[in-house]
């Protein structure tokens, strides 16, 4: 079923499915679903073939069109950040397009979730951050974040994320690059989440089971989900996997797992979180650092710009992209800063965990 609204001077389409025991007034969680670049709304229902797991579980899946690019052959797409996309606003159109479906099919605004393909998968991530209040999770199947998007993203809470991908990408290749559709490194992508959402560095590790030996590929599932977590983040790395590979329904592609099934059995045990006031009593406790230099050759120092009331020492942990610790120390009570030496470790991103008793700050820093 396709329906439309306006917004802001354009049309906007999307296609609503409704599950085989859906009853008109229920109020039912959903998953909005966005497509590739180059796809459509359509092209996308039928690829990832999400209905058998919803007529199941009884949510609705929304699949919303792009806009079409008319410098790029009218292909739709979404804007995530790459500089040759059309600005449009379309954080500000899902927005919109959450209420609309409210207003008309009665969802469970609790239980509002976000996947994608490729673009679409970009997209979600994008969602992630910046509708938030709006979206209780996300999921992103062979995409990523933009490096330029990347370097300034600040979410606006912790929120539950999962990501698949190929090693094998080509389109948008595991390890990151630049080009048209440019990434950064999905294990960076995967760390950044896990490490916002307040776990502490440590990632579980399980190897599915290979139950389709024929399909030229493995599952590797990395999981941030210790105590510490506010929420989970997981990756499942899909070894010689390539890019049009939505796990369970793209053939050729992997057929060890089902990417609909285990993204709802992520997505359902999470609900959107209570509104936090503006006027948060810990608001002053926050803290600030400074690194320099950035980039770093072989030393950066670490300079306390705020902190909070709070006496305790300020813990500080730098970790690769894989949620490995490199090193530790910490800026006791009265002291402004520590060195950390990095001449030996290998060029790339690295975070910096800046913990004081329950308040967690994360850095991004870059290695070369």
């Amino acid at each position: 079923m396709q329906e439309s609204f306006a917004y802001e001077g354009k049309l906007r389409t999307y296609r609503i499915y409704l599950p085989a025991n859906y009853i008109a007034g229920s109020v039912r969680p959903v998953i909005f679903q966005f497509h590739g670049f180059s796809e459509t709304a359509a092209s996308d229902q039928s690829f990832s073939k999400w209905m058998p797991v919803a007529d199941t579980a009884g949510f609705l899946v929304v699949y919303p069109n792009g806009l079409k690019d008319p410098f790029h052959s009218n292909n739709q797409y979404w804007n995530v950040g790459w500089p040759w996309l059309p600005n449009t606003n379309d954080v500000g159109f899902v927005s919109t397009l959450i209420d609309t479906v409210n207003a008309r099919h009665h969802i469970d605004l609790q239980r509002v979730y976000a996947s994608g393909m490729s673009n679409g998968g970009f997209m979600a991530f994008l969602l992630g951050a910046n509708l938030s209040n709006k979206i209780a999770a996300v999921a992103a199947v062979s995409g990523g974040i933009v490096p330029s998007v990347y370097d300034t993203l600040v979410p606006k809470r912790p929120i539950p994320t999962l990501s698949i991908h190929g090693t094998a990408d080509n389109i948008v290749p595991y390890n990151g690059g630049g080009g048209m559709f440019a990434s950064v490194h999905v294990d960076s992508v995967f760390t950044f989440w896990g490490l916002h959402n307040q776990c502490t560095p440590e990632v579980d590790t399980t190897y599915l089971p290979n139950l389709a030996s024929g399909d030229g590929s493995t599952v590797v599932l990395f999981e941030f989900k210790n105590e510490s977590c506010l929420y989970d983040s997981r990756l499942y790395r899909i070894v010689g996997g390539g890019h049009i590979d939505w796990p369970g329904s793209s053939i050729p592609g992997n057929q060890d797992m089902n990417a609909c099934s285990e993204i709802w059995n992520f997505f359902k045990t999470y609900t959107l979180p209570p509104v936090v006031s503006a006027e948060d009593p810990h608001s002053d406790d926050a803290i600030s650092i400074s690194l320099y230099p950035v980039p770093v050759l072989d030393e950066v120092t670490i300079s306390v710009n705020q902190v909070g009331d709070s006496r305790d020492p300020i813990l500080i942990t730098i970790v690769n992209t894989m949620g490995e610790v490199i090193q530790r120390g910490k800026i006791n009570s009265g002291e402004s800063a520590m060195i950390a030496d990095m001449k030996t470790n290998s060029p790339g991103m690295y975070f910096v965990v800046v913990t004081q008793g329950r308040r967690q700050n994360v850095y991004k820093l870059l290695k070369v």
